[in-house]
């Protein structure tokens, strides 16, 4: 049981991210519910999503570098649709760069010829969102007892009115947690960095790591400082929002 949902996860999320439209939220999501209720471990869902967002994406960018363009000019229905498609996407890359990863399939990014080392580390960092978003809230809205719906709604209280008074409030934890790893993994990330890109991809990590080699330590220390109280700063902003030990 637990083997087979985490590869239907890992499947899903790769599908997902090559291109299939929802079902990589849809069984992510489900796959955090069946953690909610102990026939899961939410960590093990969460990487092995990550993982297969991952390859999933570098799968469809590689199908988007070699016949993407093909695909999408190819004579047919929808050509005048598929011709705007494209143009909007380039106009995405234009204005946005590298963060157009964020908001664009990875078989439009293989289309438009980007660099594969530096889609493969974007790729990573949207995954690694995405994941860690949809997880820690499907999670924690499976928590919610269902009775208190029920009498909700047995006391007459409108569907907003219970999104406001209940389940809001209650999926709280989970927001906050997504937004705490993700806050983390993003300002901390330059493993993958270095080791895809050679380092050349800046981030804050790398900037760290160059002053460091180059001996220049005291411009180093000062950046990692920086990071590790805006780090705290951020931490700390969300946990008093909410108070997530009393919530869970």
């Amino acid at each position: 049981m637990v083997a087979d949902g985490l590869a239907a996860g890992f499947v899903a999320a790769a599908a997902g991210y090559m291109g299939v439209p929802l079902i990589g939220t849809a069984v992510i999501g489900a796959a955090a519910v069946l953690a909610s209720q102990d026939r899961l471990n939410i960590a093990a869902v969460l990487f092995v999503a990550v993982i297969g967002c991952e390859i999933g994406g570098l799968g469809g960018f590689r199908i988007g570098y070699r016949w993407g363009r093909q695909l999408l000019e190819h004579p047919g229905p929808g050509l005048a649709w598929r011709k705007k498609a494209v143009a909007k996407g380039e106009a995405v890359y234009q204005k946005w760069g590298r963060l157009a990863v964020f908001v664009t399939p990875s078989i439009v990014s293989g289309a438009l010829e980007m660099k594969f080392r530096q889609f493969a580390i974007w790729n990573f960092l949207a995954a690694t969102a995405f994941v860690l978003a949809v997880g820690p809230i499907f999670f924690s809205l499976a928590k919610i007892d269902r009775t208190l719906l029920e009498a909700a709604r047995d006391m007459g209280a409108t569907p907003f009115q219970i999104f406001r008074e209940i389940i809001a409030p209650l999926s709280l934890p989970g927001v906050a947690i997504g937004m705490i790893f993700i806050f983390v993994a993003v300002m901390g990330e330059f493993a993958t960095a270095v080791v895809v890109y050679g380092g050349k991809a800046s981030t804050t990590g790398t900037v760290i790591l160059t002053y460091y080699v180059t001996g220049n330590y005291p411009f180093a220390a000062v950046n990692a400082f920086m990071l590790m109280v805006a780090m705290m700063m951020g931490v700390i902003i969300i946990l008093r929002l909410v108070d997530i030990r009393k919530e869970l």
